[in-house]
């Protein structure tokens, strides 16, 4: 736990001071720390008695504090940690400089935008947002602003992102730097992979995009001064801020064996934990509630291990012909959701232990005590997952699978939902990329990972509540109707250069995505084939179904589907496989080629459809997803996924993401279908009290 603590040295010493004896801190200032009557700045300024050498001793120490905090000198400090709603350093620095600039740093980058758009010639709303970021000291401070069409409704969804970030190695030569600590380059290095981040979102509307990009300022630049009483009571008819604090520590080794015969091999273990905390309050400003308050606390440990056989070029660089890695990962967390109404806000103002937990709730304490009377619903989660990833080369795949079970807990009644995820990953690697990794590793030691020339990746994610037997076995995938059931298919393409003629494959394919996996205009084929939009470039395209298009699924004769199959495996024979006693035939038959991937298919569809019959129309999702596994891997396009659960029952967005021939960002969304919401488990968490927002880009 000790490792923990040296990231709040920035925040808390004052606090947790007395954990930090390992680190190597000059004697003065770990006296300055940890002396019982001194180490609390706030009670020293009130301290009556202090010395004037005391005095001068204490600012001295302070005064390099903040130096190694922000790179600035201060008299006076309060407290290091960023306290919502009180005084602190960290906050005072960023906000001194953003409360005079804001407005016109929010208006620069929106001229920006507005310009680029008007030069482009494929609509006014392409760019979808702006970021900016800036260095405090060690404090590394990011924004971003993102405008979206909304999902569940016809206005726009704005986000605005501020995020602080801290790295323990910065700060451990920050300190020495200051004359703070005494520590050696070598022990320094030993903390590397330790990080804090705190993120705050801002989530409001506009009516159209121009007046999101321009909509107020101050909610993207300082977020971190709403996050009060205050702040809260100010906020709009269904806002939502939210406070994420995210810990990561990482550690492990690798070895490697001398080369025999130039080929060498290495392997590797790495371990990793991370924390993560957050609140979110929504304003939903009704009769029967105002606040909707989430405190969740998620924790997450991975290992992995690594094998790798390497080709050593006369001891000067080594290059990999064969990798394996394979990682496993679990975990676990909770989230309370509290509801509050007009009265029971001005009831908890009123009380001071309420509102004392209360304060401590919004700094991101998940203990809720003096609070539980108000507590609507609890959630529980844990999660494991298995990835394994092969290259030979330049050509990589990784295959990865993940279970989740979420448990809602409300008025006394538990729900139990599963998640399962499958993806599978095609990698190229860029070969010149994969040199200049081997020469910088031989040089300067530096593990510098090799660029990716495209990526193909389609992942199918399940989601389904959970029957009695389920939620004592997960193995037993069926479920008792299709409204408890709901499924994504996901797949995206990644191309790093689309300009050179050595990518023409590489654009021909992300052509073939847009064209077949998108709902876009066929004028974006046109701006990519003529480098008008180029890479790096992603296309990520989402398909959504549930009860109506498993319904629909479920009600298509045998014959119909088969005919489906046919098409999609391009067979020869699409009217034989669409009659019964001619396909009876074929299926008992040997088949080569597109017949046998119809007959494979086939198979599957007929394993699952008997299944479904016999036990009582209800349907085995593990046999579902056998089959859709497969097809989905064998469709070509859209059309193929929309003719199998219907048009009307399908929900398709995504995005495009590219470079202008300028050198711009370029964004844009798509959506066709009638949505219906983002699976059977958000739909029931609606209903049970959670507010969330959704739009086109981000879920």
């Amino acid at each position: 736990m000790k490792v923990w603590m040296l990231v709040l040295l920035t925040m808390s010493y004052s606090a947790f001071a007395s954990e930090f004896t390992h680190i190597k801190l000059i004697p003065e200032f770990e006296h300055y720390l940890t002396h019982g009557e001194t180490k609390s700045p706030q009670k020293l300024k009130s301290a009556k008695a202090m010395s004037a050498n005391d005095n001068s001793f204490v600012a001295t120490f302070e005064s390099r504090m903040m130096g190694a905090l922000l790179g600035v000198s201060k008299g006076t400090i309060s407290n290091p940690i960023p306290v919502d709603g009180e005084e602190s350093p960290l906050y005072e620095e960023i906000r001194r400089h953003l409360e005079s600039a804001h407005q016109q740093l929010g208006a620069d980058q929106v001229a920006n935008i507005n310009r680029l758009n008007q030069q482009f010639n494929l609509g006014s709303s392409n760019f979808s947002g702006f970021s900016w970021q800036k260095p405090f000291g060690v404090v590394h401070v990011y924004v971003d602003r993102q405008v979206t069409p909304n999902l569940f409704g016809t206005n726009w969804l704005i986000q605005d992102t501020f995020n602080f970030y801290i790295e323990a190695t910065t700060l451990l030569e920050r300190l020495n730097e200051e004359g703070l600590s005494n520590m050696s380059a070598t022990e320094i290095a030993a903390f590397a992979g330790i990080t804090f981040s705190r993120v705050y979102t801002y989530y409001h509307y506009a009516n159209s995009y121009q007046e999101g990009l321009q909509a107020d300022y101050g909610k993207l630049f300082l977020s971190f001064a709403k996050f009060n009483q205050s702040g809260l009571e100010s906020m709009a008819h269904e806002e939502i801020l939210k406070r994420e604090d995210n810990w990561t520590a990482s550690a492990g080794g690798i070895i490697s064996t001398p080369p025999l015969y130039n080929i060498s091999f290495s392997g590797g273990v790495l371990a990793q934990f991370d924390l993560q905390q957050m609140t979110s309050v929504s304003n939903t400003n009704t009769q029967d509630q105002r606040f909707k308050i989430g405190i969740s606390s998620k924790k997450t440990t991975s290992a992995g291990a690594t094998a790798e056989l390497q080709l050593d070029f006369f001891k000067l660089l080594k290059f990999s012909l064969l990798r394996f890695d394979l990682n496993y990962e679990y975990a676990s967390g909770k989230e309370i959701t509290l509801g509050l109404n007009n009265d029971q806000w001005q009831h908890v103002k009123n009380d001071s232990a309420e509102y004392a937990e209360f304060k401590q709730v919004l700094r991101g304490h998940s203990t809720v005590k003096e609070l539980e009377p108000y507590v609507v619903r609890l959630d529980e989660s844990s999660s494991s997952s298995l990835e394994s990833r092969g290259s030979i080369l330049l050509w990589g795949k990784m295959q990865k699978s993940k279970t989740e079970q979420i448990r809602v807990i409300k008025d006394d009644t538990v729900r139990v939902f599963f998640k399962n995820y499958s993806q599978n990953v095609k990698v190229v690697q860029n070969f010149l990329s994969r040199i200049f990794s081997a020469i910088i590793y031989k040089l300067l030691k530096l593990p510098v990972g090799a660029t990716n020339a495209a990526i193909y990746s389609r992942q199918l994610t399940m989601e389904y509540e959970a029957t009695h037997a389920q939620a004592t076995d997960p193995k037993i995938n069926r479920i008792d109707g299709t409204e408890q059931f709901s499924f994504v298919l996901t797949q995206y393409y990644d191309a790093n250069r689309t300009d050179r003629w050595i990518d023409r494959g590489f654009k021909n394919d992300m052509i073939w995505f847009v064209d077949n996996f998108t709902t876009l205009p066929k004028d974006y084929k046109t701006s990519i084939r003529s480098e008008q939009l180029k890479g790096p470039m992603r296309a990520e395209s989402n398909l959504r179904v549930e009860k109506a298009g498993f319904d629909y699924l479920l009600a298509s004769s045998e014959n119909s589907v088969f005919y489906q199959l046919a098409v999609v495996c391009e067979s020869k024979k699409k009217d034989d496989w669409a009659r019964e006693d001619r396909r009876s035939s074929m299926l008992n038959r040997s088949q080569t080629g597109n017949e046998d991937c119809v007959k494979d298919m086939g198979l599957k569809y007929l394993s699952f459809r008997s299944d479904y019959l016999s036990n009582h129309l209800k349907p085995s999702l593990a046999k579902f997803k056998s089959f859709i596994t497969q097809y989905y891997k064998e469709a070509g396009n859209i059309a193929s996924l929309q003719a199998l659960f219907g048009v009307d029952n399908t929900f398709i967005n995504g995005t495009l993401q590219a470079r202008t021939s300028m050198g711009t960002s370029f964004t844009t969304s798509f959506s066709a279908g009638q949505f219906r919401g983002l699976g059977v488990i958000d739909n029931v968490k609606r209903t049970t009290g959670s507010r969330a927002v959704a739009s086109i880009v981000s879920e």
